[in-house]
C-alpha cells in the first residue's frame, strides 16, 4: 500500500513539470560512470529516478566547464557529478537534497624521489602541480594557496609533463590517475599521497521552475530506490564495493 502511494505522488509532482517529458542531461566523459555511450553507473542511477515516471534523460557529454556552463545558461536541464557549492545554491543552480555518490579519493602524484617523509605539500614546494581544467581544485578547502598550479586539458600529458619535471605533481582522482598511468605505460615510478578522502557529488540543476519540479520527483525516488536496495544494487552491477556506495552513505544533505 505504501509503494503503491508513493507512486500516485510521484504521479502528481510529474504532472506539476508540465511538458517536462524530456530533460538533458550532461557531464564530462567518465569511463564506468558517465560514458559518451550513454552508460555509467551515474547515467543508470538518474535513468532509474526519472524513466519510470515517464520522464526521458537525453544524456551528452562535453568538457567539465562546458557542461556547467550549459547547466549556469540554462542551456540544460542538469550537470551530473558535481559538488554541492552553497554560493551557487538558490542563485546560478537549484541542488536535490540527496546526493547521487562519493567521488574517488583525492590523490597526488609525485616523483618517486620526492622526501617520503614530507608532507604533499612540503614535497611539491612552490609547485607547479597540474590538475584537469575546470576541476577547480584551488578553490576546495585543503588546497594551499602558496602553491602555484597549472590546468591540464588531458591527463596522460599531463603525466609526462611530471616525467619531466615540469609539474611537481598531479593532482586528481585515484581511478583516473591509476587508469591514466597504466595506459602511457611510463618507465618511472612514481608515489601517491592522499590529499583529500573524497565528497559527495550531485546532480545540479538549472535554476528554472522547471527543476523545482524535477527536484522534488527525484529526491522522493531516490529516498525510494536507496530503501529498496536498488542503489547498492546498481552501484554493485558496475564493479562498486559497498563500503564505498552502500545506502548509509546516501543521507540527506544537512540544512
Amino acid at each position: 500500500m505504501l509503494k503503491a502511494f508513493g507512486k500516485v505522488v510521484v504521479t502528481f509532482l510529474f504532472l506539476g513539470v508540465a511538458q517536462a517529458q524530456e530533460i538533458l542531461v550532461v557531464g564530462e566523459a567518465w569511463e564506468g560512470y558517465t560514458e559518451t555511450s550513454g552508460k555509467g553507473v551515474y547515467i543508470e542511477l538518474v535513468k532509474e529516478v526519472f524513466e519510470p515516471v515517464g520522464i526521458n534523460v537525453v544524456w551528452e557529454t562535453y568538457p567539465w566547464v562546458r557542461a556547467t556552463n550549459y547547466v549556469k545558461s540554462k542551456r540544460a536541464d542538469a550537470v551530473l557529478g558535481d559538488y554541492y557549492d552553497s554560493e551557487e545554491a538558490g542563485t546560478s543552480a537549484l541542488y536535490p537534497s540527496w546526493h547521487i555518490s562519493v567521488e574517488d579519493p583525492v590523490i597526488i602524484w609525485l616523483p618517486k624521489r620526492a622526501n617520503a617523509h614530507k608532507s604533499w605539500q612540503e614535497a611539491v614546494g612552490e609547485g607547479p602541480v597540474g590538475w584537469i581544467r575546470g576541476y577547480g581544485f584551488e578553490k576546495a578547502d585543503w588546497w594551499d594557496p602558496s602553491i602555484q598550479f597549472h590546468e591540464i586539458t588531458d591527463l596522460e600529458p599531463g603525466l609526462m609533463m611530471l616525467k619531466a619535471g615540469r609539474l611537481a605533481g598531479i593532482l586528481d582522482y585515484q581511478s583516473s590517475l591509476l587508469k591514466a598511468e597504466n595506459s602511457v605505460q611510463l618507465d618511472i615510478q612514481f608515489q601517491s599521497r592522499l590529499v583529500y578522502p573524497g565528497s559527495k557529488l550531485y546532480i545540479k540543476f538549472a535554476n528554472t521552475e522547471r527543476s523545482k519540479s524535477l527536484i522534488k520527483i527525484f529526491d522522493q525516488r531516490m529516498e525510494q530506490l536507496v530503501n529498496s536496495g536498488r542503489v547498492l544494487e546498481i552501484y554493485r552491477s558496475w564493479g562498486h564495493s559497498e563500503s564505498k556506495f552502500s545506502a548509509d552513505r546516501f543521507e540527506q544533505q544537512d540544512e
